[in-house]
């Protein structure tokens, strides 16, 4: 790996938290933003701007029904740096999402099929 992946995850329900653990035991930076739910200090990030800033993969960890209005809110802040993965169990409509509100020139994961 010729580069330290930066892991900015949005959401820190089951899931983020989880992966966050899993992250970190890898030796991976990982910070987190969820104005849901308590995270550990060192982690958390005060906004999405702050959560992006520096990272190299950008994980949606959020309810499949938010999942618009996350991309919408994370749009602004998002570039070429970036490599954008959502962690939905359903892929046509994420993908969907995914196409319409990631921003031009901004990484993103597509399912194979």
């Amino acid at each position: 790996m010729s580069q330290q992946w930066q892991v900015a995850l949005v959401g820190y329900g089951r899931f983020g938290a989880a992966l966050s653990s899993l992250l970190e035991a890898r030796g991976l930076a990982v910070r987190a933003f969820d104005p849901y739910h308590q995270l550990p200090d060192g982690l958390r990030a005060d906004s999405l701007g702050e959560l992006v800033a520096g990272a190299t993969h950008v994980v949606v960890c959020v309810p499949f029904g938010t999942l618009e209005d996350s991309l919408r809110a994370l749009a602004a802040h998002l570039g070429p740096g970036h490599l954008v993965l959502d962690v939905c169990s359903v892929k046509v409509r994420p993908v969907r999402a995914l196409e319409r509100l990631v921003p031009p020139g901004t990484g993103w994961t597509r399912p194979e099929g």
